[in-house]
């Protein structure tokens, strides 16, 4: 089963190279207030996607899929 990571970033470029630099990083959605943002984060979760407790930014919504346990996450760093 594929496992989702969802989060939240003011940087995406940083937040994704920070992330390993996954070859599925996708912006899903761009907010312009933090409710908005800390809604969807929410709702990602009880969807059942990872995410982070804590998330100082809210620009940009964004989703990868996480490697299994032992596998290499595809793509470069850098």
């Amino acid at each position: 089963m594929k496992r989702t990571y969802a989060g939240l970033t003011d940087h995406p470029r940083r937040e994704r190279i920070g992330h390993g630099n996954p070859s599925d990083w996708t912006i899903v959605k761009e907010f312009h207030a933090k409710a908005q943002a800390r809604l969807w984060l929410q709702r990602m979760k009880e969807a059942g996607c990872e995410t982070d407790k804590e998330v100082p930014d809210w620009g940009w919504g964004f989703t990868y899929t996480l490697p299994r346990v032992g596998q290499k996450r595809e793509g470069r760093s850098g």
